[in-house]
């Protein structure tokens, strides 16, 4: 049952969305309201994972603002949405909201442990799996049937099939061919987010499994705020590779407790691993989810290490450990994280990284927001927020301060690039909107550049 909150507000947008109609006569433009449809927030589910903090002010009138401000709409469909808010009694609901649903709502997600923004990238990756492009078959164990947003992946899954378009209100953003407009105009936005996650998910995989096909033997693979992640589940893994995920302390268990439920039968995935035909596939969109499990003898190698990169060093977390070396290959990923850093504590990784990962091939890779992104995501968030974003840089600020930590870039991507590299086509061109802005980066080590100019010689 989805607490009475997040009902109000799906009830609250199912009234009021408005729709973009044209008068032929008069050539003008005209707004009325659309039902049933809840797509009215960029990203669908960012307001399901972020209300808590709209909420958490004083003001409905202030609440409704912030509330308006994460749709990518013209001031015109604002106005009038605004005006619907009104007219169904906006005040009070929100007070309803306020004083009776917000605390449990929140026990909830305590309960659970974890991320909010971590479980909203793992709703976006389980969208994509869906659609048949992801490959995070493993997103979806972290959802039941309390916080499943299956609604709302029926919603995108339909839109999809009709259009072949994944931003799936464009409709109600003035068409496709606005949003293009609407992208290139600015560039550093983020108006897809399940196009934006699929290109960072995939972008990263390559980087990792290019990384195990480099050292066969032994290495480190650190995922810094691992959050939901499962590449060690889903990639081919060296047996000798040793394997860290570090986070704060609710997000671990919570991802431990439904790993740890997953296991019980290995047997069962090891059959299928063996090539057995009547074993389930997991990998297959079809295999019912309650049926996904997780390699038992890769959860039994994994390192999961409590830690808040807000004020942790994160490589004393991982001395404690005797099977950890510095004197190893090292991959370091740093996936949807950066934003939620203070500059300095962001530095200080990178300062780690030259102090003590010099004399073997170190790799970072992680992605950022840009400074412009990040002013625009100011505008709607609240002081109390409890994930505010906090760190961006330009992409020439982004290589200089990385070359100032002795680290290069070796490869720099847009959302536009994954668009061609990682998401179905189209003969209308790509199914999706992706800013031109590179945010998407792998930097390297001297070490890590020399090791990979000797392979390119010894391969030709």
């Amino acid at each position: 049952m989805l607490p009475k909150a997040e009902s109000e507000i799906r009830n609250l947008y199912s009234r009021n969305i408005a729709e973009k109609s044209i008068n032929k006569q008069s050539r003008s433009w005209h707004w009325s309201l659309k039902k049933d449809n809840l797509s009215a927030l960029e990203g669908g589910l960012s307001l399901f994972c972020n209300y808590q903090r709209i909420f958490s002010v004083g003001d409905p009138q202030v609440a409704k603002s912030l509330l308006l401000n994460q749709l990518f709409h013209p001031t015109t469909v604002l106005l009038e949405v605004s005006r619907l808010m009104d007219l169904h009694g906006w005040p009070e609901i929100f007070q309803n909201i306020k004083s009776n649903e917000i605390s449990h709502f929140e026990s909830i997600l305590d309960e659970r442990g974890g991320s909010l923004s971590a479980l909203g990238s793992c709703a976006y990756r389980l969208c994509a799996f869906r659609l048949g492009f992801g490959p995070d078959y493993l997103s979806r164990i972290f959802f039941d049937s309390s916080n499943k947003p299956e609604s709302w992946l029926e919603e995108v899954k339909v839109q999809f099939e009709q259009t072949g378009f994944l931003c799936y209100d464009a409709a109600l953003l003035g068409g496709e061919a606005n949003l293009r407009k609407e992208q290139l105009k600015k560039p550093f936005l983020f108006l897809d987010m399940i196009a934006f996650t699929q290109t960072r998910t995939c972008f990263i995989d390559d980087v990792m499994s290019q990384f195990f096909l480099d050292f066969p033997n032994k290495s480190n693979t650190i995922i810094l705020g691992a959050g939901y992640d499962t590449r060690f589940y889903r990639l081919p893994i060296p047996l000798l590779a040793n394997l860290y995920e570090l986070d704060l302390k609710t997000t671990q268990l919570a991802k431990k407790r439904v790993l740890t439920k997953r296991v019980k039968d290995s047997w069962l995935y090891n059959k299928r691993k063996e090539g057995d035909p009547f074993a389930y596939d997991f990998r297959d969109v079809n295999c019912a989810d309650n049926l996904v499990l997780v390699d038992s003898e890769v959860f039994q190698r994994v390192v999961y290490l409590e830690c808040d990169l807000t004020r942790e060093n994160f490589l004393l977390k991982l001395k404690d450990y005797s099977s950890f070396s510095i004197k190893l290959p090292t991959l370091i990923v740093l996936e949807g994280v950066s934003y939620y850093l203070l500059p300095e504590c962001f530095e200080n990784i990178l300062k780690i990284i030259k102090q003590y990962f010099y004399s073997m091939p170190c790799a970072l890779v992680f992605d950022y927001a840009t400074k412009r992104h990040l002013v625009f995501q100011e505008k709607f968030q609240s002081r109390r927020s409890k994930e505010p974003w906090l760190f961006g840089l330009e992409s020439k600020d982004m290589r200089n301060l990385l070359r100032f930590y002795k680290l290069y870039v070796y490869d720099h991507i847009s959302c536009s690039d994954g668009l061609e590299y990682y998401l179905p086509k189209r003969d209308q061109g790509s199914v999706s909107l992706g800013g031109a802005e590179k945010t998407f980066i792998l930097a390297v080590n001297k070490k890590f550049l020399k090791f990979t100019r000797k392979n390119k010689r010894k391969n030709k």
